[in-house]
């Protein structure tokens, strides 16, 4: 969070930018964690948006450097 460019700005704080990424992701339970169900909640809403399946599985592999 340190690098992001509202918080070097000093627009947001580090606690506001977890915040506003965990309201994308922590969406079942809202306890403050990503839980696999949420993980792949998001996913399956961002894969439905792709074509082709090996395009979506190098995004993936590239986005967590798997």
């Amino acid at each position: 969070m340190s690098k992001h460019p509202r918080f070097k700005s000093g627009s947001n704080t580090k606690d506001e930018l977890l915040e506003e990424w965990l309201s994308q992701w922590d969406t079942i339970n809202k306890d403050g964690k990503v839980s696999l169900a949420e993980f792949e909640e998001f996913y399956k809403d961002v894969s439905a948006s792709i074509d082709d399946d090996d395009y979506f599985e190098v995004m993936m592999s590239n986005a967590w450097r798997l």
